[in-house]
């Protein structure tokens, strides 16, 4: 081959690259082109349809099935809506999102501090749609049905990413308190009823006219509560008098331990030391209780009484695996409560930081 004929096909080859890479070029263009004009149009159509095709309705007791069908063995077997749903349903409002008649989200929302704040519980979302926006548009529709007033939804969360991305989207952190978790089973919980018959004499029964008696009270009030919330069963209420029937209508069984008549005459001398609440739920990993200190956890005596008054109550309700939560304020030690847990055979198998969140609407 002569060097000219050389030089003229690799010139040849050269050109044909070019004029290559160019309809390369020409084709790329096209198609995006076609992607934007025509494509991509559609896909946004497609998804409008998926979402104009979402409705949303309260729930009923018979929606009960299509309601535990949304995701099963939720929170490692700690999901406390397979056994509270009808009881919550009284007092709570709950609001399905469905496509066609498949039900593939729910949550209940309650009305709390005096009607501008609302409380989301037991959330869920089919897998299939969990990548969607439907979750906002059930919290849109929830809202509306809680009336005008209301303008912040509140929460507590013991994940630190989940509160994390809350902060990140504007929510804020109002308070903090502590969470120490023990096991115990439910033989160990009868001994612990056995071993307590005697209730301090100073121990009452709280009532919806004691806890408004404390609520007006501001010096109770910072002593019992500096937080500025009363949580029950991981709901944070304002210290405001119109709760106090939703705090009564979560089945809690609230104690003081107070000297003096209470019942009218709230004074300094007879402020409550210790505040407990205790409410239980079961579940599949077996029963939750939730153990709420407020005030001095510091005196184990009383502390004792609490715990075994309390626990009095649910050794017949409990199922075979009983795991407590307990929480108390930020800046009190749990050595008195681990002290009396640990003698009745229970373990402490974590400890996490509880989080009320509010967050505007």
């Amino acid at each position: 081959m002569s060097l000219a004929l050389f030089f003229t096909d690799k010139s040849a080859f050269r050109d044909d690259f070019r004029n290559a890479i160019d309809q390369a070029i020409l084709y790329i263009a096209m198609a995006i082109r076609l992607f934007n004009t025509v494509c991509l149009p559609r896909l946004h159509q497609l998804y409008r349809c998926l979402m104009t095709q979402v409705h949303f309705r309260q729930t009923i007791p018979e929606d009960y099935e299509d309601v535990l069908s949304i995701r099963k063995h939720l929170n490692g077997g700690f999901d406390y809506l397979p056994g509270e749903y009808h009881d919550l349903l009284k007092h709570r409002t709950g609001v399905a999102g469905f496509i066609g008649n498949e039900m593939i989200a729910f949550m209940l929302v309650c009305v709390i501090d005096d009607g501008d704040g609302v409380v989301m519980q037991a959330a869920r979302i089919r897998e299939a749609y969990a990548s969607k926006r439907i979750f906002s548009q059930m919290k849109r529709y929830a809202f509306k049905l809680c009336g005008k007033g209301v303008y912040r939804s509140v929460m507590c969360t013991t994940k630190p990413a989940y509160l994390q991305l809350l902060q990140q989207k504007g929510a804020r952190i109002v308070f903090q308190r502590n969470v120490a978790i023990f096991k115990t089973m439910k033989p160990a919980l009868k001994q612990t009823g056995a071993l307590f018959h005697d209730p301090l004499a100073d121990m009452r029964v709280m009532t919806p006219n004691i806890l408004e008696r404390i609520f007006i009270s501001e010096e109770a009030k910072e002593r019992l509560f500096p937080e500025n919330r009363i949580v029950i069963e991981c709901v944070p209420y304002q210290l405001v008098i119109s709760n106090i029937r939703q705090i009564f209508n979560s089945k809690g069984k609230l104690l003081a331990s107070t000297s003096g008549d209470i019942d009218t005459d709230l004074n300094s001398s007879n402020i409550p030391k210790l505040i407990s609440a205790t409410t239980s739920t079961p579940c599949e990993a077996g029963t939750v209780v939730y153990l709420d200190f407020f005030g001095e956890i510091n005196d184990r005596a009383l502390v004792s009484a609490h715990i075994l008054e309390q626990l009095t109550c649910l050794q017949d309700t409990c199922n075979s695996n009983v795991f407590m939560y307990v929480t108390y304020g930020l800046e009190q030690p749990i050595g008195a409560v681990y002290q009396v847990l640990s003698r009745y055979s229970w373990t402490m198998i974590n400890s996490e930081i509880i989080s009320g969140i509010e967050e505007t609407i």
